[in-house]
Order: structure tokens, then C-alpha cells, then sequence
């Protein structure tokens, strides 16, 4: 008998092997591997990754019905699709919803710039969406927004609805049963008809709006026991009031953004909220931003009868520093961000800790380091660290490995909109800090070299470096000796560094994965 020998292929494995090792590719080498057969072409686009696909389409009345071929000749499935309509009419309305509808596997829809687009064709394009699940409807001021946050949307007291809005409110056929999330960034000013919009979305249980007209109320109410995320803009008083005294049984997120809080009335509705056991058993995620003076009281009341919260973001707003031991009463939270400036009278130590608080954010502190050590001293199981926008790092990079020598995750970053990004040169940081595994710098000026700040750090796994001008091909070197473990190195918009540096630095670890903007 003869053994015939067949060298195995990649092509030879199971289509699933296939897929978990396309799983490990970025977007662009996939659509790079999708070129390779008509196999992989289909393999390429389909399972888990097309959960981190968004078809985005830019319509105008010159290209609709290009677009439209595009589409109906396509063999993918998108589930996440965003419509630009440029505020432009659509004549043919009826065929694009028809070919968009055709797309079973579409789940999440967001639309913009539809100034132009009558209610019935909205109605006609959400109908055909028979099994969408998120819809996000946004009117032409929020049309830079990243629409996946609605923290970055400014207010508008706009009164004027927008045309297509008036679709929400007519009788009609559409019913979306399986919708979950609606969004709707919209005129502040802007009253919203209820009993239409439960009709048409008669199971929704995240809720996010950026209208807060006192008669939206009435939308919250009629979902109450439904929803489960609830995110408001700027409420006013009057919304407030009412807002207040309804019960979600289901709540689980809350985000309530720039509140107003100099009405003791206001003050003692949101008391009130935070102490109805209806929804304050099962509230895990809070976002609470006071637009000014943070209020005692309410904080102290959150974290008396909050007990089951796994997260919590606020806006510090030059509190009081003392108020925060009340924090160590929520034995449960795992992560926790504070944005802003608190005053310690002193330096604080608290005899309370909270063991399961792994992750702490700290953003916009003219005095970072107060809270750093109030951090250290009720958190000893920290192991993630990001400070953002944050004054005095020279202090900072003094004190960091003294206060949380244990951390595992480290990032430093601060924005374009920061007026002083540090020039800074922390020798010997990593010394200390043994079990630090990643570590990211975004915006930070290396002026007087790396070899401090990478120096003896034995478990460092991921290196991230965004927009660091001064960076160089010898900084990359340095690591290839400090980091004998490094893994990952990724660089987004270094300039400094060059192809010869990042082949150098292959050719020392050939073992690292090197991602440079984006690939």
C-alpha cells in the first residue's frame, strides 16, 4: 500500500479555522486577504467581524442611483449602516428603501442630514427595516457628532421641529417590534409626541434624547417599565420635576448631562430619585455631570442608596474633597471616572476601601495629584490608570510609582484642546511599577529622551504612542533593550519616525507586532 504525502494549506482548513485566523486581521489587511480567492472574499466580510462594520453611505441626487446598483449587486449582509442625505431630496426614496430593506441582516440605522426629506419617505425607508434593532434620528446640528456619545452634543434651544420629525407623530403602519435603542438628537426646545412614537417602537429599552421640552416627559413615562439605558441633555427644571418622580423599575444605565442644580426644588427632586428603591437596586451605570456647583447632598444620597453600582462618572466641579469618602460606601464599583477639580482640605485617608475597583479615570484635575492619593488609598486592587487633560505631571511621574506601583494598564493623554501639553521626562518610572503591562502616551512632548521612561520594565506588553511629535527611531530602539517582553507596539501620527527606524526595530524584535496608524 502506498502512502501518498499532501502538504497541508491554509486553503485545506475548515472554513471556521479560516474565520478565527481572519479574526486576528485588521480592517484594512482584511480587505487586503478578501482579494485572495472568491473564498476569502466571502469569508472575509461575514461571522463576528461584520459586527465592527459600518456601511456609510453619502447620498446626493447625483449618485443615488449608483449607489443604489452598488447595493442591489452586493453579496454582503451589512448590520450597521449610516445615511448622510446631505439635506438634499431623494426622488427615488421608494427604490432605496426597497434595496436597503433587502439587507436581512441590518440591525443598527442611523440618518442625518434630512432637512429635505419628507415624513412619508422617512416612514417609507424605517418600514422596510423590518428587523432593526437601533435607530439613531439626527437633526443637522449634531451632524459631526460621534454618534455613538452623546456627551459631546452642545445644547440648542431651538424651537423648530424638523419636517422629518413630523413622521414620528402621524398614524401609521410602521411597528419595528424588535427595536431596542432609539436616539434622538433633536432641538432642544422640541416636544415629542408620545403615544405615535410608542406605537411605532412599541419595545424600546434605551431611550437617549437631547430635547428636554417639560412634555417629553410623558415618553419616559410611557416606556417607564420598559427601559433599561436612559440618557438626557441638559434638562431643564421643569423636566427635572417631572422626570423625577417616575419609577424604571428596569433602569440599569443612567447618564444625565449638565444639569443645573442652582434650584434647591431641583435639588431635592433628584434626592428624592436617588432614593426611590424602585430603580436604585438595579442602577449599575451612572453618568452624572452638574453643569455647576456639584450638590453634597445629591452625591452623598447616590452613594448611601446606590448600592448595586458597577460604574460611576461625575463631574467633580471644585467639590468639596471630604464628600468623596462617601464613595467608599458603594462596595460593589469597578470602574470610576471624576472630571474636574476637587479641594482637600488635607491629605486624605479614608478607613474605607473598595476592593472590586479595578479602573479609575481621572480628566480635567487642576490638582491630580489629591485625588491620586485619595485613589490609592481606598482602591488596593487598581490595576487600570488613565489621567486625561491633567496639570503638574513632572509631580505626577514622581509620585505615580510610589501610589500605585501595582497597576497593570497606564495611559496619559491629552487633547488638542489641552492649551500646555506637557514637556515632560519621567526617569525611572517603570522601576517600580513591575506589573505594568500596557502603557499609552497620547500627546505627550519627549523632549529629553525615552530611556527613563521605559527603563527595567519586565512584564511590558503593549506600548501606545498617538500623536507624539518629538518621538524618533532611536526612542524605538531604547525599547527594543528596556522591553523584552513587549508584544505590541502601536504608533498613530508620529511623524518623527521614519521606515528605516520601525525596519531597525523589527529586525531587533521580530517577535513584536508593529501597528502604524491604523495598519
Amino acid at each position: 500500500m502506498v502512502l501518498e504525502h499532501h502538504k497541508l494549506e491554509i486553503g485545506d482548513l475548515p472554513n471556521e479555522i479560516q474565520l478565527q485566523i481572519l479574526d486576528y486581521l485588521n480592517y484594512r489587511s482584511r480587505c487586503t486577504a478578501s482579494e485572495v480567492c472568491r473564498l476569502w472574499n466571502a469569508l472575509a466580510f461575514t461571522g463576528r467581524f461584520m459586527d465592527r462594520v459600518c456601511l456609510r453611505l453619502d447620498i446626493t441626487e447625483d449618485n443615488l442611483k449608483l449607489v443604489c446598483t452598488v447595493l442591489s449587486d452586493s453579496v454582503r449582509n451589512y448590520r450597521h449602516i449610516t445615511i448622510n442625505f446631505n439635506n438634499q431630496s431623494v426622488t427615488m426614496m421608494d427604490y432605496f428603501s426597497q434595496v436597503v430593506g433587502e439587507n436581512d441582516a441590518l440591525e443598527s440605522l442611523t440618518l442625518w442630514g434630512m432637512d429635505r426629506i419628507e415624513p412619508v419617505q422617512l416612514l417609507m425607508l424605517l418600514n422596510s427595516c423590518a428587523h432593526l434593532e437601533r435607530l439613531c434620528l439626527l437633526d443637522e446640528q449634531t451632524e459631526q457628532l460621534n454618534v455613538t456619545n452623546v456627551q459631546g452634543i452642545s445644547a440648542d434651544d431651538s424651537v423648530e421641529c424638523p419636517a422629518w420629525l413630523t413622521a414620528l407623530s402621524t398614524d401609521s403602519p410602521v411597528r419595528l417590534q424588535r427595536l431596542r435603542k432609539l436616539r434622538l438628537m433633536i432641538p432642544g426646545r422640541v416636544s415629542l409626541p408620545s403615544k405615535p412614537i410608542v406605537r411605532k417602537f412599541p419595545n424600546v429599552t434605551q431611550l437617549h434624547l437631547t430635547s428636554y421640552h417639560p412634555s417629553n416627559v410623558a415618553l419616559f413615562n410611557d416606556y417607564r417599565n420598559k427601559l433599561e439605558k436612559i440618557s438626557i441633555l441638559t434638562p431643564s427644571s421643569l423636566f427635572v420635576i417631572a422626570f423625577s418622580t417616575i419609577s424604571f423599575p428596569k433602569l440599569n444605565h443612567l447618564y444625565l448631562g449638565r444639569l443645573e442644580l442652582h434650584d434647591q426644588l431641583v435639588v431635592a427632586k433628584w434626592i428624592n430619585f436617588f432614593q426611590n428603591p424602585a430603580h436604585t437596586g438595579t442602577l449599575e451605570q451612572l453618568m452624572f455631570h452638574p453643569k455647576f456647583m456639584m450638590r453634597t447632598p445629591i452625591f452623598a444620597t447616590i452613594c448611601s442608596n446606590c448600592g448595586a453600582l458597577r460604574e460611576l462618572e461625575l463631574s467633580l466641579d471644585y467639590m468639596d474633597g471630604d464628600a468623596l469618602k462617601d464613595v467608599t460606601n458603594l462596595q460593589h464599583l469597578q470602574k470610576l471616572s471624576l472630571q474636574g477639580t476637587a479641594y482637600f482640605r488635607e491629605t486624605p485617608h479614608w478607613p474605607y476601601q473598595i476592593r472590586t475597583l479595578k479602573t479609575v479615570r481621572i480628566s480635567g484635575s487642576r490638582f491630580p495629584i489629591n485625588l491620586l492619593v485619595f485613589i490609592a488609598d481606598i482602591a488596593p486592587s487598581l490595576t487600570n490608570l488613565t489621567m486625561e487633560d491633567v496639570e503638574n505631571p513632572k509631580e505626577l511621574f514622581e509620585t505615580l510609582p510610589e501610589l500605585v506601583a501595582t497597576i497593570r494598564s497606564f495611559q496619559l493623554n491629552y487633547s488638542e484642546g489641552f492649551e500646555r501639553p506637557p514637556s515632560s521626562h519621567p526617569s525611572g518610572l517603570l522601576r517600580s511599577m513591575h506589573n505594568l503591562e500596557s502603557y499609552h502616551l497620547q500627546r505627550v512632548i519627549i523632549k529629553h529622551g525615552i530611556q527613563g521612561w521605559l527603563q527595567d520594565a519586565p512584564q511590558l506588553r503593549m506600548v501606545t504612542l498617538t500623536d507624539c511629535s518629538t518621538l524618533t527611531d532611536t526612542h524605538l530602539v531604547i525599547l527594543t533593550t528596556n522591553c523584552p517582553k513587549l508584544e505590541w507596539l502601536k504608533l498613530k501620527r508620529c511623524p518623527a519616525v521614519t521606515m528605516h527606524g520601525l525596519e531597525e526595530f523589527r529586525a531587533r524584535n521580530p517577535s513584536c507586532k508593529i501597528d502604524v496608524d491604523g495598519n
